[in-house]
């Protein structure tokens, strides 16, 4: 995501958002992004499915609930980006109008923008729960 907010949402704004948008679909003609992320949040929702069960202290579960609740947000962002702002940015047959990729790109940029800050916040209670042991 850091990546994303960091490369692909200047060349969309700064540049021509038709150029940029072609160009990652040219780069991403075999396999896409979403491939990556359907298996790592498939993975991370039984990991943290396994975990929950696991956990006895209610002290425990109230810090998992902790880090567990922003991840899980950033995922519910994630698949909103990945259902609806992704087909029109980066995969959508023929032309889309400039005016309607520049609001698309602006959205998608917000919603990074709250997944990377939900994201900090996990890390900050993650860490939190190792310096407490």
């Amino acid at each position: 995501m850091l990546y994303e907010q960091i490369v692909f949402i200047p060349n969309f704004l700064l540049g021509n958002p038709i150029d940029a948008r072609l160009h990652f679909a040219q780069l991403h003609a075999i396999t896409n992004p979403g491939h990556f992320h359907a298996v790592v949040g498939g993975i991370l929702a039984i990991g943290l499915g396994v975990m929950w069960r696991g956990i006895r202290r209610p002290s425990d579960r109230a810090a998992v609930r902790r880090v567990a609740t922003p991840v899980l947000l950033a995922g519910g962002l994630s698949l909103v980006a990945i259902t609806a702002l992704n087909p029109v940015l980066f995969f959508a047959e023929g032309e889309v109008a400039p005016s309607r990729l520049e609001t698309f790109v602006w959205v998608w940029s917000s919603v990074n923008l709250l997944r990377l800050l939900f994201l900090a916040t996990a890390a900050r209670h993650s860490l939190g729960m190792v310096c407490r042991g």
